[in-house]
């Protein structure tokens, strides 16, 4: 005897598996954005650290910052610059890969980009970087980076909401 699936068999199944597809591709685009998101943050912390090192071993401030437009930080952070000020070059450059609607540096001086010394100290310009997630409140993230030039992520404060409320 042959086993097989008779055709209303295989039509049932597919239409089961048609309907558990639809029903699941958008939480699939969710996760997606979401990790896009974190991608995006682990990469600039990481991109924060390695400039504190470039610093510390090559006895140089480095500062990073977002559109560097003749020679000068803009206020505009949807990319990400490192930059060696000695030598008016751009080391190191990131886009973002996640739809924020706005990335805003927030630091203590009011300065445009964040200078770190040799030392691997930031040049007294502790601060936050917010990223402001377009719809999706809950994408919106804080990179908060201390005198010391050590990186924490923030998710979820009422602070971060404030803040994004003001640019999404």
């Amino acid at each position: 005897m042959v086993k097989g699936f008779t055709l209303p068999e295989l039509m049932a199944s597919l239409a089961i598996l048609s309907i558990i597809t639809a029903l699941s591709a958008p939480h699939l685009s969710n996760i997606i954005e979401r990790n896009k998101v974190e991608a995006d943050i682990l990469s600039i912390k990481s991109i924060i650290q390695s400039a504190r090192n470039k610093a510390i071993t090559s006895k140089n401030h480095i500062t990073i910052c977002g559109r560097y437009i003749e020679n000068e930080c803009s206020r505009d952070w949807s990319d990400l610059k490192v930059i060696n000020p000695v030598k008016e070059e751009v080391i190191f450059e990131k886009s973002f890969s996640s739809e924020f609607s706005s990335v805003i540096w927030s630091a203590f001086q009011n300065k445009r980009g964040l200078t770190i010394a040799p030392t691997g100290y930031t040049d007294h310009q502790n601060g936050t970087l917010y990223l402001c997630y377009r719809g999706q409140k809950k994408l919106h993230r804080a990179v908060i980076v201390s005198k010391s030039g050590r990186v924490t992520i923030e998710r979820n404060s009422s602070k971060l909401q404030r803040r994004c409320s003001k640019h999404t």
